[in-house]
């Protein structure tokens, strides 16, 4: 009879339980797109110590908050899955989430941070040699990837930011005249990079995008 009992009670505990998982609402998922060189400059918010906890959004907290897609009364838990501080910084170029309760609710924003759709990389002829020795050390399919059912090519090598506006997750079209569709072409674009300007035609967050590759002559 004990036996039952407990078996019972450990069926309401855990029917108790499955309910109250199932209570919980998932957040609502809200994308917001902007441009970094509209943004405002962020201004300060006031952090909460009493429930809820985190960086509450007042009137006068400035239009950069509402710009990135808070609302007055909104309190901000976490960014880019980091509890909030007393300590603020503003979004780079890139996707970031911010996690909030709005009237009580969990929302998610995901804000998608925008650069500029034209720029520049100047490259000297050792920042070039430079460039194919790092994708010599690279292995087959470790640099970028091929789209299944679109053209280009997806970056998935983090070493080429630095040298060439190349970033994981971007989808290189071409590069020149040069249509890529496979890693070989985008490995051959890069290790032949011409004197002169070369634009880079690609698409980062949605977004389509150019990068000149500015290289200077070969010194004889």
């Amino acid at each position: 009879m004990q036996h039952r009992r407990l078996v019972t009670l450990s069926c309401f505990a855990w029917l108790a339980l499955t309910q109250q998982v199932a209570s919980a609402a998932p957040p609502t998922v809200i994308q917001v797109d902007v441009d970094l060189e509209k943004l405002d400059r962020e201004s300060d918010l006031k952090f909460s110590e009493s429930e809820p906890i985190g960086l509450a959004v007042t009137v006068d907290g400035g239009r950069y908050w509402q710009q990135i897609g808070c609302k007055t009364g909104d309190v901000i838990q976490r960014m880019d899955g980091d509890p909030t501080s007393t300590s603020q910084s503003g979004f780079s170029e890139g996707v970031h989430s911010v996690e909030l309760l709005r009237d009580g609710k969990p929302v998610l924003l995901r804000v998608v941070v925008h650069g500029p759709q034209l720029r520049t990389v100047h490259l000297t002829a050792s920042d070039a040699a430079d460039v194919v020795e790092r994708v010599n050390r690279a292995g087959a399919g470790e640099i970028a990837i091929p789209l299944k059912h679109a053209q280009g090519v997806r970056v998935i090598e983090s070493r080429l930011d630095s040298g060439l506006e190349l970033r994981p997750g971007d989808i290189v079209l071409a590069v020149g005249e040069q249509a890529i569709a496979s890693e070989a072409d985008l490995v051959d674009a890069m290790k032949n990079i011409a004197a002169g300007h070369t634009n880079v035609t690609l698409r980062r967050d949605g977004r389509r995008l150019t990068v000149t590759w500015e290289r200077e002559p070969d010194v004889p």
